[in-house]
């Protein structure tokens, strides 16, 4: 089984919850879903999905200043502000990004539902391009109804 702490940031989407328990099933990695407990829990018994996963609420998380600090000298240092900050920390995209940043979790998926530029922007601002680079990249996979892949 893949040892991989993969969070999986839109909990408020049933696709997002199949993908959680298939990855867990299967021994893909060591999934979580990023949302908020009722919300996921309620989902998943209304499509008949089991969450043997764990839910990660942000706003729960005694972590969260610590996040919030890192993010903040991050963005002051490029003109944000403390409270953007705090605002920022809990939306799930900067939270799931905040925790790979702090090693709690080793990667993050996301943009089932936010558009690519959302994902990149959470990315840079929180993890950032490894220093020397200077262009990053995104990919999508998508698998079609019928079994084939783009």
């Amino acid at each position: 089984m893949c040892q991989a702490r993969i969070l999986l940031t839109e909990g408020g989407d049933v696709r997002v919850l199949r993908a959680a328990a298939l990855a867990q099933g299967r021994g893909l990695c060591r999934p979580a879903v990023v949302g908020w407990k009722g919300e996921v829990r309620a989902l998943a018994e209304e499509h008949g999905i089991a969450v043997s996963f764990p839910v990660l609420e942000p706003e729960e998380d005694p972590a969260l200043g610590d996040y919030v600090k890192r993010l903040a000298t991050r963005l002051v240092a490029r003109g944000g502000t403390p409270e953007e900050a705090a605002d920022l920390a809990v939306n799930p995209l900067y939270y799931a990004c905040l925790r790979v940043a702090a090693g709690e979790s080793d990667g993050a998926v996301m943009g089932a539902v936010a558009t690519t530029a959302e994902t990149l922007r959470a990315a840079l601002r929180t993890v950032g391009a490894r220093p020397g680079l200077r262009t990053v990249s995104s990919c999508f996979l998508m698998v079609l109804a019928d079994g084939s892949g783009l």
